[in-house]
């Protein structure tokens, strides 16, 4: 999930990157004051001004031949075809915070140059950013929207990319509520209906439900999020026809818990307990101080990533093991209590307990340590009993870890998606 080697990141010269269980279904979390912990209200999916613009302003256009020639050298050539010149457009737009007052968020949404009739949307979830200058409205200082955006765009699709809460152009001031399912799903919702705006204005056509809805890592959770947001509150207003969430943690619970439990040397584990536990406690108020939740002096680093400001010496200082970045009697009393306030927070963004109508599928590497695999197939365990029937956790590639995954799970992704399309998967 986490950026922590930028040597694995994404590169239109190949996809390099490092962004971002068990089989019981976990009892729903009610919003109100529960067990602990506040758990913030969803806001209404008609809210006045959802969705509005507030600027938008054209970044460099990648060529076609560039894209061209990254799919040749990274070998995604098979699923992709770069046809056009990929433009982008930062946007500003009004979306409901985690305490459901509206506020303003960004992302960047990738055209086609000279595209002509009803163009597909591509809806991506991108992976964990620990600052906002690396979320995908920055544009050329990402790696990540930069390679997606032009890929798809350039493959004849509208782009949307959007940077989540308190990260991007419209991130200053302002914390990222790491890995809140439903503030990222309703992010995308809102772009998406800025996008609409601004094709019109563009004098650009939209298919009508050819809305394909993808991401990696945190973006895999994310995507599923807003897929089963789309399904269940705007269907008629934004149909999906399939989705393809890629290594993400849908079973937020169950992989958090595996990742303390197990305590493995691993920095990146680490990194993504004191991130996540930082936020949450600021979304749920689980702890009167963070202090009281995170061990000194990781509290202040912690702090810092919640705020995407952490600098790469305070990531690196964090310790090798998540069980360090908490406070001992933190741990013990998680370990002791499976109703803890911490494990009712992140069970209140579980992605796996309903029954998608569009054909789904969630593609993963069999040797990741940083979301384990056993996300998608509880997913999958789970969605079928709800009696979901065109669902499948795919592997592709026993010995692929989080950051070798990326580009086989994106083309086989691009790859279930032409098969859709020309009624090979029904």
């Amino acid at each position: 999930m986490l950026a922590v080697d930028r040597a694995r990141r994404w590169s239109l010269a190949g996809a390099l990157l490092a962004a971002c269980a068990s089989d019981s279904t976990p009892a729903p979390v009610d919003p109100g004051t529960s067990g602990g912990i506040t758990v913030p209200a969803a806001p209404a999916p008609n809210m006045a001004g959802r969705g509005d613009v507030v600027a938008s302003s054209a970044g460099p256009r990648m060529p076609r031949l560039l894209v061209s020639a990254a799919l040749a050298a990274s070998g995604a050539s098979r699923a992709f075809s770069a046809r056009y010149d990929a433009q982008p457009y930062v946007v500003r737009y009004r979306t409901p915070g985690v305490d459901g007052q509206l506020t303003t968020a960004s992302g960047v949404v990738w055209m086609p140059v000279a595209a002509s009739g009803p163009l597909p949307v591509v809806a991506y979830m991108h992976g964990t950013n620990t600052s906002k200058t690396e979320a995908p409205s920055n544009l050329t200082n990402t790696g990540e929207g930069d390679a997606v955006g032009a890929i798809w765009a350039s493959d004849g699709s509208v782009v949307v990319l959007p940077d989540y809460l308190g990260l991007g152009v419209a991130g200053a001031g302002t914390y990222h509520p790491y890995l809140h399912v439903r503030s990222e799903a309703t992010a995308g919702v809102d772009l998406l209906r800025a996008a609409r705006t601004l094709a019109a204005s563009l004098g650009v056509t939209l298919a009508a439900g050819d809305l394909f809805v993808t991401g990696y890592s945190q973006g895999g959770g994310a995507a599923m999020g807003l897929f089963r947001e789309l399904e269940r509150n705007h269907a008629a207003e934004l149909p999906v026809l399939s989705a393809a969430p890629m290594s993400g943690p849908y079973d937020l619970e169950g992989t958090s818990r595996t990742m303390l439990q197990q305590n493995a040397d691993y920095h990146a584990g680490a990194v993504y307990t004191a991130y996540l536990a930082a936020a949450f406690d600021t979304v749920y108020r689980i702890a009167p101080r963070l202090s009281d939740l995170i061990a000194a002096p990781y509290d202040r680093v912690a702090a810092d990533l919640r705020d995407g400001v952490a600098t790469s010496d305070e990531i690196a200082s964090l310790p090798s093991r998540p069980q360090s970045v908490l406070r001992a009697d933190v741990v013990q009393a998680m370990l002791a209590n499976r109703d803890h306030p911490f494990w009712l927070a992140l069970r209140d963004n579980d992605a796996t307990d309903w029954a998608p109508r569009a054909p789904l599928r969630m593609y993963y590497g069999g040797a990741d340590r940083d979301v384990y695999p056993q996300n998608a197939l509880t997913a999958e365990s789970r969605m079928r009993a709800n009696g979901a029937h065109n669902v499948a956790a795919v592997n592709v590639g026993a010995s692929l870890d989080h950051g070798t995954a990326v580009l086989p799970a994106t083309i086989a992704a691009r790859i279930f998606l032409d098969s859709l399309r020309r009624g090979l998967v029904r």
